[in-house]
């Protein structure tokens, strides 16, 4: 499943997180990162800071 299509699934469900698997490394991203991706608005630290 291409990458965009699994983390839009995301946003047709109550999901709260998503967690990846690199091998030994996890990774759990937040539903609010998730959709900050998916949209076509530009990302910079102002953005992130603002989500904390």
């Amino acid at each position: 499943m291409p990458a965009l299509d699994a983390l839009s699934l995301i946003r047709s469900d109550r999901f709260v997180a998503a967690e990846f698997d690199a091998g030994t490394a996890k990774l759990v991203v937040l539903r609010k990162y998730i959709e900050l991706a998916l949209s076509e608005d530009p990302i910079d630290a102002a953005v992130l800071e603002g989500l904390r």
